[in-house]
C-alpha cells in the first residue's frame, strides 16, 4: 500500500506539495494535505472493487443462511434452489409444492439431469421464493436424508465412492460436451459435497424402489386399495366449520389453537353421532356452516378424483359404508365425513397401473420417514 500511495503522489507531482506542508510546521495542514492526496490518488475502479467486495460478502451471508441440518450436513437456500430446478411431480405434496412453484416462475421448472437447461435453473436463482415454498423444499431434502441414512443403517445404499465415481463420469460426460460440473454447480450455488450426497440418496432409492415396488406387490396394493382406483363412486354428507384463516400448501394454517379447537368440537360431534345421542343430519342442521347443513349435510355422488379435494376425497374414500371419519382440515374449513351409498367401480388394475406404482412408492416414502426420522440427528432453524 505505501509503495501504491508513493507512486501515485510521484506521478501526480504532490511529493513536493507534502515537503512543503512539512516544512512550514502545520501538522493540521498535513494530516489534511495527506488524506486529500490519499482519496485523490486511489484509482476510482479499485474504490468500486471494494465496494463490489462488499456486495458480494452480503450476498454471500444471504446465501450461506441454513434452514436445517440432517447427520450434520447443512441444507442452505442453494438446496432449496437446486431442489426447484429438479422436482418431479409424484407424491401429492410434489405436485402441491410443483404447482405453488410453476405460479412464482410462471412456467414449470423441471429437469431429471445434471444437463437441466441453464434456463431451468436460472429461473430458480433468479426467483423470489415464497417462505413456504422454501419451507416445502427443505422438508422434502430433510426426508431424502432420512430415507438414505435408513438405506445406509440397513446396508440397502450405495457406497460413498460409489457415488463419487458416478459423480465423475458426469463430470467427463460434461467435459465432453463443451462445459463441466464444477460451472454447473457453480450455476446452482450447489455444493460438490451436497450434489454427491444427492445422487447418492437418488440412486439408492431408484435401486432399493426397484426391489420392493414389484408387479406382484403392486397388484397386491391394487386390491387392498382398489376402492381409490377402479371408478367407485360414494355418496356422502358432511358437516364443516368453515375457515376463518389464510390457506398454504392445501391446508388450513390459521391459528393452530382455531383448527385444534374445531376439530375438537367435530369429534365430538361424531362420538354422539356413533353413540345414538343424536343422527348426523340433526348434528348437521345445528352445526354445519356450510350450504347442505338443513339438507342433513348431503353432498353430490363423487369419485376418488372429485368434484370435491384431495384431501376431502381422500378422508372419504378411507371411510366404510355407514361410518363416520375423524375431523381433517382441507382448504375450506375443518370436517367430517359420513359414506351413506357406495357404487362399486370396475376399473382393472392395468389401467391404472402407474397411478397405483406411484402411490405405492408415496406410502413406501411416508413409511420410511415417519419410522426412521427419530433415529436421525435433525434440527431445523427456528
Amino acid at each position: 500500500m505505501t509503495r501504491f500511495l508513493f507512486r501515485h503522489l510521484v506521478t501526480l507531482d504532490l511529493v513536493p506539495r507534502l515537503i512543503a506542508c512539512v516544512v512550514i510546521g502545520s501538522a493540521k495542514v498535513w494530516l489534511l494535505s495527506l488524506w486529500s492526496v490519499c482519496i485523490a490518488t486511489i484509482p476510482v475502479p479499485w474504490i468500486l472493487g471494494a465496494n463490489a467486495t462488499i456486495q458480494e460478502q452480503e450476498q454471500q451471508s444471504v446465501e450461506s443462511v441454513e434452514f436445517a441440518w440432517v447427520e450434520g450436513q447443512s441444507i442452505g437456500i442453494a438446496e432449496v434452489q437446486f431442489l426447484l430446478s429438479r422436482l418431479q411431480p409424484v407424491t401429492d405434496s410434489d405436485r402441491i409444492l410443483l404447482g405453488q412453484w410453476s405460479q412464482v416462475t410462471a412456467d414449470s421448472v423441471t429437469a431429471d439431469s445434471v444437463t437441466a437447461s441453464a434456463e431451468a435453473v436460472d429461473a430458480v436463482v433468479d426467483a423470489e421464493i415464497p417462505k413456504n415454498i422454501i419451507d416445502a423444499a427443505v422438508e422434502k431434502w430433510v426426508q431424502r436424508l432420512v430415507v438414505l441414512s435408513f438405506l445406509a443403517k440397513n446396508n440397502l445404499a450405495i457406497s460413498q465412492e460409489q457415488a463419487e465415481s458416478d459423480v465423475r463420469r458426469q463430470d467427463a460426460a460434461l467435459v465432453e460436451a463443451g462445459t463441466d460440473l464444477a460451472t454447473y454447480l457453480r450455476r446452482t450455488g450447489l455444493s460438490r459435497e451436497s450434489y454427491v450426497s444427492h445422487r447418492r440418496w437418488e440412486m439408492s432409492w431408484q435401486e432399493y424402489a426397484a426391489k420392493k415396488v414389484t408387479d406382484e406387490s403392486l397388484q397386491k396394493y391394487f386390491q387392498l386399495h382398489r376402492i381409490h382406483y377402479d371408478g367407485t363412486r360414494l355418496k356422502v354428507a358432511h358437516i364443516i366449520l368453515l375457515k376463518t384463516k389464510t390457506v398454504n400448501n392445501g391446508l388450513v394454517v390459521g391459528e393452530e389453537a382455531e383448527v385444534l379447537v374445531q376439530m375438537e368440537k367435530l369429534n365430538t360431534l361424531r362420538t354422539q353421532v356413533s353413540q345414538g345421542k343424536l343422527t348426523f343430519a340433526q348434528a348437521a342442521a345445528a352445526n354445519s356452516e356450510g350450504a347442505s347443513a338443513q339438507q342433513g349435510g348431503h353432498l353430490c355422488w363423487i369419485d376418488r378424483g372429485g368434484p370435491m379435494v384431495e384431501a376431502f376425497n381422500r378422508a372419504a374414500f378411507s371411510t366404510e359404508k355407514g361410518q363416520i371419519s375423524e375431523a381433517f382440515p382441507t382448504a375450506h374449513g375443518v370436517h367430517i365425513v359420513k359414506v351413506l351409498e357406495v357404487e362399486n367401480g370396475v376399473i382393472p388394475y392395468l389401467k391404472v397401473k402407474e397411478q397405483v406404482r406411484i402411490d405405492a412408492l408415496a406410502d413406501l416414502w411416508r413409511l420410511i420417514v415417519s419410522k426412521h426420522e427419530d433415529n436421525v440427528s435433525v434440527r431445523r432453524r427456528p
